[in-house]
Order: C-alpha cells, then sequence, then structure tokens
C-alpha cells in the first residue's frame, strides 16, 4: 500500500490491486485516505477493470512475478485510456545482486541450475521469477511508446525523490552515470513511462 498511499495524495481515486489477500489486508489496516483508496484481489493478468478505464496504472518491479508477463502486459494496455500511460519499473535479467535472494548472479542462470544455486545457499527451493533482459524488456513493451527517465533519474536522483538509492554527488553517483551511459543494458532496474498509443 506504499505506493497506493502516495498516489492518493494526489489522485482523486486510486486502486490497490495484488494476488495477496495478506498483503492487502495489511494495506487496508495502514490505509491513508480511505476516501480516496480502495484496495482490491485481483489477478493482474485478468483485471475486473473495464477496457479504457484507467488514466494511470503503476507496475512496479511486477512482472517477474507473473506466470504470462505479455498477458500482464496486455491486461495493462487493455484498461489504460487512449494516452493513458503505466508506470514501469522493471529489473534486469543481467543485474549482478538478484534482488529477492541476494545471490550474485541467480538470474542469469537457466531455471534447473538458479533452482541448484537457491538449494544450496539454503535460500529455498525453486526460483520462480521470470527476469527478462533489456532487449526481452523492450519486447514485452513494444505496444507502448516508451518514455525513459532512468538515465535522468541516475543524474537528478533529488529532482526523483531517489536519493535514497542514489545519493547525489557520491562517488556511488559518479561511477554508476559513466557505467550507464557505456553499459545501459546492464542497469539493474529501469524506469519507463509507457504511454498508450
Amino acid at each position: 500500500g506504499i505506493i497506493s498511499n502516495s498516489l492518493g495524495e494526489v489522485f482523486q481515486q486510486v486502486i490497490g490491486v495484488d494476488i495477496d489477500d495478506e498483503a492487502l489486508l495489511y494495506a487496508s489496516q495502514n490505509n491513508t485516505r480511505p476516501d480516496r483508496i480502495q484496495f482490491s484481489l485481483q489477478d493482474g493478468m485478468n483485471l475486473a477493470f473495464q477496457e479504457n478505464s484507467m488514466d494511470v496504472v503503476v507496475c512496479a518491479h511486477v512482472y517477474e512475478h507473473v506466470p504470462d508477463a505479455k498477458q500482464l502486459m496486455r491486461e495493462i494496455r487493455r484498461v489504460l485510456r487512449p494516452q493513458g500511460v503505466c508506470f514501469f519499473a522493471a529489473g534486469n535479467r543481467f543485474s549482478v545482486m538478484e534482488p529477492h535472494y541476494r545471490l550474485p548472479f541467480l538470474s542469469f542462470f537457466p531455471k534447473p541450475l538458479a533452482h541448484w544455486y537457491l538449494r544450496l545457499a539454503g535460500k529455498g527451493n525453486y526460483y520462480y521469477e521470470n527476469h527478462l533482459g533489456f532487449l526481452g524488456l523492450k519486447k514485452l513493451t513494444r505496444e507502448f511508446k516508451r518514455i525513459d527517465y532512468t538515465l535522468a533519474i541516475i543524474d537528478n536522483p533529488r529532482m526523483f525523490h531517489a536519493d535514497d538509492v542514489i545519493r547525489p554527488g557520491s562517488f556511488f553517483q559518479w561511477l554508476i552515470k559513466k557505467i550507464a551511459r557505456i553499459a545501459y543494458p546492464l542497469i539493474p532496474t529501469y524506469i519507463w513511462l509507457l504511454k498508450k498509443t
């Protein structure tokens, strides 16, 4: 409910959707704007909203968790109004540190090796996430006009409220700016606005 609570401060109506009923219960109990924010138990691959009914959709680090990311994107496109936008934050398969299990290179491996690595590290039995690389993400979002904010956020994290991740003026910011321009397909996370056209 963190994103929903933030959006509730500026949007008249916000509907937070998740397939996890415990997460929705927690979000409902911590709802800061019950007059504007509702939560709904739904599958992102089969949304219960009418076609062309949403101005904005937020899809932040979700695509890798669903069985069919293409169907998820079709549903997002279906429910967006003409000229509607989707905030799309997407992890890269070729990120050195896998963010869910904090194991280096986990998402690089084919599934059988990833399962084995996860078991060997004592962090689970099955690697469910299905990360895509840069080219795969471009293909996944090809039905939208992509507006890329990734480099702009790296350049000016304070403006985009990302200074908790990239400290302005730090050595890390200097380094990531250099690397990002040379090796853009290896950036760990992309921030794109996807516009329905």
